[in-house]
């Protein structure tokens, strides 16, 4: 059998690498990136072989005396960007389902940073293995939610740049998709949404490199809604009210407290997944708790004041004066860090000593 001539050797090298090439390309860009793992092993290994195939035939070529220099080098970079292709980590993680509190939907399959477990409120949040803080997290609580407009103007509050909301349909029900990026210009999303039947509210975050939005829409897509089972009831702090005061029993997850001068102390349950110090340089969470109480117009002073908790450090508990359809309103907010939860707690009155040293005695369960 005749063998081939040195240039026909070098044709054949790069025909290899170009197909090598062609058929990675193929793998990542055209074909969906969820495919049987057989599959994936034939096609990254038939890009491989062929590949190892350029580079072999071009290596016999030059030894052989050929010197196409144009075809040798196209062969030497489909080689080197097909190996690349071929072996560079997807930018497009392959998703799980995960069974959540009232919901399904897909998520990567990456460690967890958070995880509350079944419970209400609850949170998930996944660490991307690309690093640099990236991740995505889904957050859920009982009720409806914020309001059009409010997520917004949250992230505004914490400093996020061009923050824009828009209408989006998740699970079949109505929600809201908002754009931003943080103050180094990265992207992110979050999208909100009510699922009606279960009553409870979710948002999913998504901040990665690149372009976010192709994941946070796969993540969406794939979300459904359904009953609330096995989860675990809401988690109080230890709270003492001052002498004097009496509980009052309403429809909220909050546990109230009214006092002989018609004042009112108000304990919420802890929400995972918040930190002490967004709460702190966030002033529209503090205007959203009050919002809530149907409480507007709130202006908080610009410095807390400090009482001590209950291991002696000293907590802020930020005053201000809002307004409701009787006229002015005192109001003192506080919040404190336990492992894994938030808590928080308002005075509605005079800022009285024991109602302040009740507000900054409340413990981690």
């Amino acid at each position: 059998m005749r063998s081939m001539t040195p240039s026909r050797t070098l044709h054949f090298a790069a025909a290899c690498a170009g197909a090598g090439l062609a058929l990675a390309v193929c793998r990542y860009v055209f074909l969906p990136l969820e495919l049987p793992r057989l599959t994936v092993a034939l096609l990254v290994g038939g890009a491989s072989g062929l590949l190892v195939t350029g580079l072999q035939q071009g290596r016999a070529a030059w030894r052989q005396g050929a010197r196409g220099g144009l075809a040798a080098a196209l062969a030497a970079a489909a080689l080197v960007v097909g190996a690349f292709v071929a072996f560079a980590p997807s930018r497009h993680p392959a998703l799980t389902t995960r069974a959540l509190p009232g919901l399904r939907i897909d998520l990567p399959a990456w460690s967890a940073r958070e995880d509350s477990g079944p419970t209400m409120p609850g949170v998930l949040t996944l660490d991307d293995p690309a690093g640099g803080g990236r991740f995505v997290s889904v957050r859920w609580t009982p009720g409806e939610g914020l309001a059009d407009g409010q997520l917004a103007s949250t992230l505004a509050g914490f400093g996020r740049r061009d923050a824009t909301e828009a209408p989006m349909a998740v699970a079949g029900q109505p929600g809201r998709l908002v754009r931003y990026e943080d103050d180094q210009g990265h992207r992110a999303l979050v999208t909100a949404w009510r699922c009606v039947d279960n009553d409870t509210h979710y948002t999913l975050w998504t901040f990665r490199d690149g372009d976010p939005e192709a994941l946070h829409r796969r993540m969406l897509a794939t979300a459904s809604c359904g009953p609330v089972e096995g989860v675990g009831g809401p988690v109080y702090p230890p709270f003492t009210p001052p002498d004097g005061y009496g509980a009052l029993v309403t429809d909220q997850p909050a546990r109230v407290w009214v006092g002989p001068a018609e004042d009112v102390l108000v304990v919420y349950p802890g929400t995972p997944g918040r930190d002490m110090e967004g709460f702190r340089q966030a002033p529209a969470l503090r205007e959203q708790l009050l919002a809530a109480l149907e409480l507007r117009d709130a202006t908080f002073e610009p410095t807390p004041l400090l009482r001590a908790g209950p291991d002696g450090t000293p907590r802020e508990i930020w005053a201000a004066v809002a307004r409701d359809d009787e006229g002015p309103v005192r109001v003192q907010v506080v919040a404190w860090a336990c492992p894994g939860r938030l808590f928080v707690a308002l005075h509605l009155g005079e800022p009285e000593a024991a109602a302040l040293a009740a507000l900054a005695s409340g413990g981690c369960p």
